[in-house]
């Protein structure tokens, strides 16, 4: 854990450091002090370009630091970690949101029991159970094997030293998502908020690929945009995770801002009806699919907070969202 803190930290003191021209033992002692005063982490500290932020417009930001208590504060962590840090729970408690098989597989599974599941399916994505932000997440297709076993095999010694994970029926994408990205599932993730029987939509996104099947804002390679969470309209350019960005998608070169995404009634249908089914946990960002029969629920992110929506490259506004995200300062 340790290891994994200060690996972290020194990623984004290089990045910072390059991104804007600065030594690094500048870059540390300015990141241990905004997070003293803000409460910004490294990584927020690159994202949200603190550096050339005016004090008044820092204090506008809504840090993981504030999210995390407010989370404490709202939400009853027994049903966090039951149902969202459990990936096959939570297919199970989404069951009909989710729609699709999903299967757990663990050290005692064996190769009949994976090609029992494998009957009518070509193609699955394969989950760590307890990994977060697309850390271990592969797809696996039959086809791509020479034989059942071998993809059985295949399954099992990604396993072996996991401990458990799940494998989900892969969702075939909607057409007019493909137009974005057709080699990946683009996926769309809406935060929403209720307490006390107190509702909203609080924000929105959008991820697509650009050269993996797996779509991630936090994976290398994937573009992410802002989008209004009451219209479904796009809003900003696309950026990474390191800040690049970009006018036009670079495989399949659409302008994302402006773009209406498809379905969005029936999106924020999907994850109001998501939400009132764990009313216990305050914040969560619903990850959704479109498909040609609709939207289907990948998972929800009760820790998946704001950052995203903050990046410094999606805005040319110098503050951030904490009256939109603090909301129950403001009801």
């Amino acid at each position: 854990m340790v290891t994994s803190i200060i690996s972290s930290t020194k990623k984004w003191i290089s990045l910072e450091a390059e991104r804007n021209s600065r030594k690094k033992i500048s870059v540390f002692i300015d990141m241990v002090y905004n997070y003293i005063i803000y409460g910004v982490f490294p990584q927020e500290y690159y994202h949200y370009g603190f550096y050339k932020k005016l004090r008044r417009d820092k204090k506008t930001y809504f840090t993981t630091k504030l999210y995390n208590k407010r989370r404490s504060q709202l939400s009853d962590s027994k049903y966090e970690d039951v149902i969202f840090l459990d990936k096959y729970i939570f297919s199970k408690v989404f069951n009909d949101l989710y729609n699709r098989k999903c299967m757990m597989i663990t050290k005692e599974t064996d190769k009949d029991d994976i090609k029992k599941f494998m009957k009518s399916i070509k193609k699955v994505v394969y989950k760590p159970l307890e990994e977060c932000e697309g850390r271990g997440v592969k797809s696996y297709s039959i086809d791509e094997f020479a034989s059942a076993d071998d993809f059985c095999q295949a399954i099992l010694e990604e396993t072996k030293d996991r401990g458990s994970a799940i494998i989900d029926e892969w969702i075939v994408q909607s057409e007019d998502m493909n137009k974005f990205y057709p080699k990946g599932v683009n996926c769309i993730r809406v935060y929403t908020f209720l307490h006390n029987g107190y509702f909203e939509f609080i924000d929105a996104k959008v991820s697509f690929g650009t050269k993996s099947d797996i779509v991630n804002a936090t994976l290398d390679g994937n573009l992410f945009a802002t989008v209004d969470v009451n219209t479904g309209i796009i809003t900003s350019d696309l950026t990474d995770y390191t800040l690049i960005c970009h006018k036009e998608h670079p495989v399949t070169g659409f302008k994302a801002k402006g773009t209406q995404l498809p379905q969005w009634k029936l999106i924020l249908e999907l994850a109001k009806k998501a939400a009132y089914r764990v009313p216990q946990v305050a914040y969560v960002g619903w990850d959704i699919a479109l498909t040609q029969d609709g939207p289907v629920l990948i998972e929800g992110n009760h820790c998946g907070g704001c950052g995203g929506n903050q990046f410094c490259t999606l805005s040319d506004k110098t503050t951030g969202s904490r009256d939109k995200w603090d909301v129950i300062a403001r009801i």
